[in-house]
């Protein structure tokens, strides 16, 4: 029977079809490369194990698990490869050993315990996940961990000057542009880079910039504000919040 590898990767097992096995059966070849849920249950739909199938919880214990795969009359083997991969993260070295399939957003959440980069639409389309990898920008939910040795990677709890908020943090506070704040790291490290390479932007600059992440609260205005509020202390000029931002227009 094929050997099948079980994935554990936030919060439920997932499986995944290895390239040039023939499926055919419910005992096809499996591997830890990553798929969505709704891949799994299309697989399963297939193979017709989609009732047998029964996704479960990392809190499952190891024998659970076992126990559940022979249920379905399959081989198990649990992997223990680990990759080692070290880089400067918040101007700090770090050395951290993982999983080689999880992509940095994971490694950074699960494994180094950073939780402000959000999770979101896992398809690099919201945002929400970016980073900056050399000073650029990059949605952390498409990055392998593995490709970021050597590299120097700015998450949002590095974004801060020692106890006091990067001039992009006071400004969102200041004018209501993070409201559920799930996408502020993203936008908040997007728009840092865009100041440090364009320091008098235009809007239009600015809505080009940030126009790979995703808000659904604020209606953008008050980001865009933000961003031009931050942008002119950085100048060095002396820049007070709008009125109209506060208090409505009058």
């Amino acid at each position: 029977m094929a050997e099948w590898l079980w994935n554990v990767s936030q919060g439920v097992a997932r499986y995944a079809l290895t390239p040039g096995c023939s499926p055919g059966t419910p005992s096809a070849c499996l591997s830890v490369s990553r798929v969505s849920n709704r891949q799994l249950m299309d697989w399963a739909a297939a193979h017709r194990v989609a009732r047998s199938c029964r996704m479960m919880s990392y809190e499952s214990n190891q024998e659970e698990i076992e126990a559940e795969v022979r249920r379905l009359g399959l081989d198990i083997r649990f992997s223990e490869e680990k990759a080692h991969v070290a880089f400067i993260l918040n101007g700090e070295n770090v050395e951290v050993a993982f999983a080689p399939h999880k992509t940095l957003l994971e490694v950074l959440r699960e494994d180094l315990a950073l939780t402000g980069t959000k999770h979101g639409c896992e398809l690099g389309e919201c945002g929400c996940c970016a980073v900056l990898v050399d000073g650029r920008p990059v949605v952390s939910c498409l990055a392998l961990g593995v490709a970021m040795e050597g590299r120097q990677i700015t998450s949002i709890e590095g974004m801060a000057d020692g106890n006091g908020l990067h001039p992009l943090q006071q400004a969102f506070a200041e004018l209501g542009a993070a409201q559920c704040g799930y996408c502020t790291p993203g936008f908040l490290l997007t728009a840092k880079e865009l100041l440090e390479n364009k320091p008098t932007p235009s809007r239009d600059q600015i809505k080009e910039a940030l126009s790979g992440n995703i808000c659904r609260c604020t209606g953008y205005i008050k980001i865009y504000e933000a961003v031009e509020l931050a942008a002119a202390r950085m100048r060095g000029e002396k820049a007070e919040v709008p009125e109209e931002s506060i208090y409505g227009w009058q």
